[in-house]
């Protein structure tokens, strides 16, 4: 008849508790429980804890009703034939704690993360392909990173991630490691995104993952180039070759209204002639988006000598500061900048050159333009997706794009009144 006993072995600390599995003779298998006990608390006469303490009460009672779910599933096991081993067990051991599901999914957390990393090459992302961006692989990196450090050695289950757990998480991103609204609630966002992850390979999520916080924060700061400050810029002198490479980048970022990285890998191949008129054709990295381009005759000029040399985002988020100092682009700003004895962004108000960066390009295009243009051509430009995100990224609100129409209807409603006045002649 099968049998099960516990047992400890020696630590100097925490022991950890054992499950022997006796099915016969020559059947004998032993597998941690994953539960642990200071060795003083262990009783060898009873092979469980000792009932001195309520949490050795606890213990007991959990151990018991272990030996009877592997007690059940051994019978289950042996009725439709199956082989029992020492992995079995384990499995048996894991599925009564929820660490695993039945089918020997992982239950754990850290796990779930995992698992997405580890088939992030077989993942749709955002441009409808397969295969995640590097940098989204390294977020949930990050993430599994701060769970490990946040969990500690109370290993953390997909389903324990319920709306207290989550605000405890998000509140520990906030006040213990210091970090900014918009970032904490970025991790928030790849949380959720684990679990529901984890859902659909048939893991316990909690009924309350909808309900925890997350979501991007409004940007109150919406930075960008007058047409007075690009004009000021444009007629600044720069003392040295690699300032005015920077400044020809800036100025073309600002015309064609592209994001830093796709801005800065464009080339003389991507220029071409469509229907005769001078435009840039590229694909936007984030998105996928194919994008034509129109160069505007100040972008022709900008490219009379060719592109710009090569050069990083990092060096030119460091030039372009100089170059917008250098040009008197120096009015009190209200704005964010990184801190970098913090390493944290800090509110405040700066010169507004310390604020400027690549993104300062695409939102310059856009707010520039907007009213100039019909809306949608900005879209098409900028690659957004919809009216509101255009609005939102570039400081606008709906009363701003009310003002447009109505203007647009003044204008249209006194060029009719003008052509009705008009009077035939012979």
């Amino acid at each position: 008849m099968a049998s099960i006993k516990f047992r400890t072995r020696k630590s100097q600390k925490n022991a950890s508790i054992y499950l022997r599995l006796s099915v016969s003779r020559s059947e004998t298998f032993e597998k941690k429980t994953g539960l642990f006990i200071e060795p003083s608390q262990w009783s060898s006469s009873t092979g469980l804890p000792k009932q001195t303490l309520a949490s050795n009460k606890t213990l007991s009672s959990k151990l018991k009703k272990l030996e009877i779910h592997v007690l059940d599933r051994l019978n289950e096991a042996k009725t439709q034939g199956k082989e029992i081993s020492s992995k079995w067990l384990q499995h048996q051991i894991n599925v009564y704690f929820e660490r695993v599901s039945e089918t020997g999914q992982s239950e754990l957390l850290t796990d779930a993360i995992n698992d997405i990393i580890a088939t992030a090459d077989q993942r749709k992302n955002q441009k409808r392909g397969l295969g995640l961006s590097k940098s989204r692989i390294n977020d949930y990196k990050a993430l599994e990173r701060l769970i490990n450090e946040f969990e500690g050695s109370s290993k953390l289950r997909v389903k324990d991630i319920d709306k207290p757990k989550g605000e405890q998480f998000l509140q520990w991103l906030l006040k213990e490691k210091g970090y900014s609204i918009g970032y904490s609630l970025r991790h928030m966002d790849n949380l959720k995104t684990v679990c529901r992850d984890a859902a659909t390979k048939g893991i316990k999520v909690s009924p309350q993952l909808p309900t925890i916080t997350s979501g991007k924060v409004k940007n109150d700061y919406i930075i960008y180039l007058t047409p007075e400050e690009l004009e000021q810029i444009k007629e600044t002198a720069m003392p040295h070759d690699y300032l005015v490479n920077a400044k020809k980048w800036l100025l073309l970022g600002c015309e064609i209204g592209q994001r830093g990285g796709d801005l800065l890998k464009l080339t003389e191949d991507n220029r071409a002639i469509r229907n005769g008129y001078d435009v840039l054709e590229f694909t936007q990295q984030k998105t996928g988006k194919q994008i034509v381009c129109p160069l505007s005759p100040d972008a022709q000029t900008i490219l009379a000598e060719g592109f710009p040399r090569k050069i990083s985002t990092q060096r030119f988020n460091e030039y372009i500061k100089e170059v917008c100092k250098l040009a008197g682009v120096d009015s009190l700003t209200r704005g964010k900048k990184l801190n970098p004895k913090t390493n944290r962004k800090e509110e405040g108000t700066f010169p507004k050159y310390e604020l400027v960066s690549s993104h300062i390009c695409r939102r310059s295009f856009g707010s520039n333009n907007y009213g100039l243009f019909p809306t949608p051509y900005i879209m098409q430009i900028t690659g957004h997706s919809s009216e509101k995100s255009l609005l939102q990224y570039i400081g606008k609100s709906s009363l701003d794009y009310t003002q447009q129409i109505a203007e647009l209807l003044v204008s249209k409603a006194q060029k009719n009144a003008k052509q009705s006045n008009l009077t035939k002649v012979s």
